[in-house]
């Protein structure tokens, strides 16, 4: 049975539960066998970029990928261009990507989110 995310304007969507298990608070809601949780704050168009990261990388996790071994930093940030393309290209929707992914325990998401703020605010020139 599907977990139904809630966003803040009332949007459903619904996360499968291997989906799910990329997010140790989704997980443990699982667990407890909850089935909906609201997402308070966060809008449908962030939740749905929040899923869309979730169904990218349900196969290729971030903490996989080549290191540095001083710092344990990634070598490079291989990121598939669909999620590049549902990304948020203004800080403010960097910013509110970054609190959903926070909130919902995405670590990879969070590593994701603060690595393209940076690009952002490069590009943007902040």
């Amino acid at each position: 049975m599907p977990l139904t995310l809630v966003s803040s304007d009332g949007v459903r969507i619904s996360v499968d539960d291997a989906l799910a298990q990329r997010s140790p608070l989704l997980q443990s809601m699982r667990e407890d066998g909850e089935d909906e949780l609201v997402v308070q704050y966060v809008g449908a168009d962030t939740l749905r970029t929040v899923v869309a990261f979730l169904r990218l990388f349900h196969a290729c996790p971030l903490a996989s990928m080549p290191r540095r071994p001083s710092t344990g930093h990634c070598v490079e940030l291989s990121v598939p261009a669909e999620f590049l393309d549902l990304y948020p290209k203004d800080m403010g929707g960097v910013v509110e990507l970054l609190k959903a992914a926070l909130y919902l325990d995405v670590p990879e998401l969070v590593k994701l989110s603060r690595a393209l703020g940076t690009a952002c605010q490069a590009t943007q020139g902040l």
